[in-house]
């Protein structure tokens, strides 16, 4: 497939070409658990996720595509996760692709404790084919809940998937360093 870039205005006829929008893919689990492939044809497209659904076991799992150069999703978090078994995820669907890069995240609230107060950047490891947000971790009583707006993107070579973006969180403790030495809320899996 190839691709004309156009400076200006597009003619068509008499017709000029205005008011483009993002396809948007909206997955939600009021009904249900939700598992949803992305496709190809569907890069640049806006997926928002709406986990919010007080039922038990209505996670979202995301498959992306098979790398191709140039594809790239981008993802808003719009609620918290209505139960605590609703975790959302994201694969490559095959162990030899990657998901690399890092996020931008917050920590436990700096008013609790200092010493894991502010933000940080979290690595992803090596050779991870799917991250899941866990929303059932918890630091005392504390339980991940997902803050509305949070946004990353992930663009892929045509090998693996490149993440960039904040996760944030409405009690401050986001798939950051946990006292125990974990990685609070991020489940990293080599396995797709």
């Amino acid at each position: 497939m190839s691709y004309k870039y156009i400076a200006g205005d597009f003619n068509i006829g008499s017709n000029n070409l205005e008011g483009f929008k993002r396809k948007i893919i909206a997955l939600t689990n009021a009904a249900g658990a939700v598992t949803r492939t992305l496709l190809a044809s569907e890069t640049g497209a806006l997926v928002t996720i709406n986990p919010g659904s007080t039922t038990a076991s209505r996670t979202i799992a995301i498959t992306l595509p098979t790398p191709a150069s140039g594809l790239f999703f981008d993802f808003v978090i719009l609620t918290d996760a209505g139960d605590n078994t609703n975790d959302i995820s994201w694969t490559t669907g095959d162990n030899a692709v990657d998901i690399r890069g890092v996020f931008q995240v917050g920590n436990i609230d700096p008013n609790d404790l200092a010493d894991y107060s502010g933000t940080s950047m979290l690595m992803v490891s090596a050779n991870v084919s799917k991250i899941t947000i866990d929303v059932s971790i918890n630091y005392g009583p504390l339980n991940l809940m997902i803050q509305t707006g949070t946004s990353f993107q992930l663009t892929t070579d045509g090998s693996h998937w490149y993440l960039s973006g904040a996760v944030i969180n409405s009690n401050w403790f986001v798939l950051g360093p946990t006292a125990d030495g974990g990685l609070g809320g991020l489940v990293q899996s080599t396995s797709a």
